[in-house]
């Protein structure tokens, strides 16, 4: 892992933790094949539920793993199955950002919460220029499909169905940060 690209993913744990009560049934959509959010909340969850499509598909203590391609599969969840779901880093790179929306809304409970971090619009050429210079992952710049803005993530979610939506940035401006309630 490109060592920036650590420090912000470390800083990203750090600002929905919080959000993330004791006992609850996390899923992170995008875990990564480390799934350190999930390993870092693991004592203090129910359960945790990763899925990405390049991870194995196991079982360790409360943690489970799935593989799905989020750009073409629902989520392998029951409807109202989850208290939060985390999407970190993530949604920058579907193709479809209202579809993924839509599969976490419907993987929530009643009342459940939607945590989401994205690389704000104007965030866009200082990655690019990052990349460029190898201090992030060129290949991961290249895979980022949508750039949002504090308006258009909230709007999105908003559209979906969330209810009490909340969009602020961090890292300086150069992130968003979204938090929004299923209604119950």
């Amino acid at each position: 892992m490109y060592l920036l690209e650590g420090l912000l993913s470390w800083d990203r744990l750090v600002k929905v933790k919080p959000f993330i009560r004791r006992g609850a049934r996390l899923c992170d959509v995008g875990c990564g094949g480390k799934a350190r959010l999930l390993r870092h909340l693991a004592s203090r969850l129910d359960e945790g539920i990763g899925i990405d499509s390049e991870i194995y598909p196991k079982k360790e203590g409360k943690l489970r793993f799935l593989r799905a391609d989020f750009n073409r599969q629902k989520l392998p969840l029951s409807v109202r199955s989850v208290d939060v779901v985390t999407v970190l880093a993530v949604i920058e790179h579907v193709k479809f950002p209202e579809r993924l929306v839509r599969e976490c809304y419907r993987i929530l409970k009643p009342g459940g919460v939607i945590l989401i971090t994205t690389p704000s619009r104007w965030n866009e050429p200082l990655l690019l220029l990052l990349a460029k210079t190898r201090f992030v992952s060129p290949e991961m710049i290249g895979q980022h499909e949508t750039y949002f803005t504090l308006q258009s993530l909230g709007l999105l979610l908003e559209g979906v169905g969330f209810g009490k939506v909340k969009s602020t940035f961090f890292q300086f401006g150069l992130n968003i940060f979204a938090r929004a309630v299923k209604p119950g």
